[in-house]
């Protein structure tokens, strides 16, 4: 059986990573934190935290991953050969 993990707030937007990303998931909250979700392990490693309140992702016109909080927007680069893509604001 499958553990299944519970990010406990509220989910404002993900992104799904691509090449050496492939099988994760990128997942901006309310409570400011950035979380990577392994689809395939379960795995939930927090990224980022202490930001203000997270509104959504979207991918930059030169593949980084934009985060936006109620007071900044920041931009995550992925690693060579990693990208992301299908971006969802929730």
């Amino acid at each position: 059986m499958q553990a299944t993990y519970a990010i406990g707030d509220s989910t404002d937007g993900t992104a799904l990573g691509t090449g050496s990303l492939a099988g994760n998931l990128f997942v901006n909250t309310n409570s400011g934190n950035l979380w990577e979700y392994n689809i395939g392990t379960s795995a939930l490693t927090l990224i980022a935290s202490g930001g203000s309140r997270g509104d959504f992702v979207a991918v930059a016109p030169n593949g980084d991953l934009f985060v936006t909080q109620g007071d900044s927007i920041l931009s995550l680069s992925a690693p060579p050969g990693g990208g992301f893509t299908g971006t969802t604001d929730v």
